[in-house]
């Protein structure tokens, strides 16, 4: 039996001695002869992908360069800051993008809803009334007929009815009974488009008119021909005479304002010393005029025996008016 076994022990032995080495995973192989450490290092283990080298060039790039706002007044501050400071104003800088662009779209959506209302503003503000409060208010009016108690919709019409008069008959037993219109339904509906046409021109009008208004506002307080307006609370005070009726337009709510604040009222005072006195020099010269004019007043000329004067004396004489 030992001698049977023998040949297939040393087979066997053979065949082991003939496995290559699988090295363990926590070894480190060593390199081959004539591969650097570092070659060694990069080769992937076998049966493994090859992990990406990460490179300086490879990383994010930082932006370097300032934002273009701040690029002309702190481009050279800019590159001495550290890249976290860098990296903390970008992420805030595009927060705030996130945010203009999240207000953008809410104001878009506004100026929607503003020009569908903008027809109605007037009728609004006959009513002591607030653009959302009447949007609301119709909602609600909506709701109640789709979704409300049938007492409630019975209740929501019949103040309706009453309310504005809708044509109707009060029947004895105090039911209504509504009247069907005489007119051309097509005649009615575009009597309503043209009412809404006429709305929407006065609307149009109105705009323009505001639009008008807050851009001569804009001028005359953009003027540097005016300084008192830099003055504190000089403004609200223009606000003030002008809602009060004290002034009727822009220029004299300033003039009038200009004695109401100590510093200009200063200067306002200045101006009317100086006025006073160039008055009183131009009424006084006046004076000297005419009286000089009279006849009678100026003894002229003084005659001169010129045959005893010298040419010097003469010449002398008649530069001053003497002769």
């Amino acid at each position: 039996m030992e001698n049977e076994s023998t040949p297939l022990r040393e087979e066997l032995s053979a065949a082991f001695e003939a496995t290559p080495e699988v090295p363990d995973p926590g070894e480190s192989t060593p390199a081959p002869e004539g591969q650097t450490a570092s070659a060694a290092e990069a080769a992937p283990a076998p049966g493994t992908q090859p992990a990406a080298v990460v490179t300086p060039e490879a990383k994010a790039p930082l932006a370097d360069e300032p934002p273009a706002r701040l690029k002309e007044r702190f481009g050279p501050e800019w590159q001495a800051l550290p890249d976290k400071v860098k990296l903390a104003f970008k992420e805030y800088e595009s927060a705030i993008g996130r945010m203009g662009n999240r207000y953008g779209q809410a104001a878009q959506r506004w100026q929607e809803v503003q020009k569908v209302i903008s027809p109605y503003e007037e009728m609004i503000r006959a009513e002591n009334g607030h653009p959302i409060r009447a949007i609301q208010s119709l909602f609600e009016t909506a709701r109640v007929l789709r979704q409300g108690h049938p007492e409630q919709r019975s209740a929501l019409a019949y103040g309706m009815v009453t309310a504005y008069k809708i044509p109707h008959i009060v029947n004895q037993d105090g039911s209504i009974t509504l009247r069907p219109p005489n007119a051309d339904p097509n005649l009615l509906h575009r009597l309503t488009q043209l009412e809404g046409e006429s709305l929407t021109a006065r609307s149009r009008s109105y705009q323009d008119t505001a639009a008008e208004v807050d851009q001569t506002l804009e001028d005359f307080l953009s003027s540097e021909d005016r300084p008192y307006l830099q003055i504190p609370g000089y403004q609200e005070t223009m606000a003030m005479l002008i809602e009060s009726g004290r002034a009727p337009d822009l220029q004299s709510a300033y003039n009038e304002a200009a004695w109401m604040h100590q510093e200009s009222r200063k200067v306002e005072m200045a101006k009317q010393a100086s006025q006073t006195a160039a008055t009183k020099a131009t009424q006084a010269a006046r004076a000297r005029s005419a009286a000089v004019s009279v006849p009678g007043n100026s003894p002229g000329p003084v005659a001169q025996n010129l045959s005893s004067v010298s040419l010097r004396d003469e010449l002398l004489a008649r530069l001053s008016g003497e002769i």
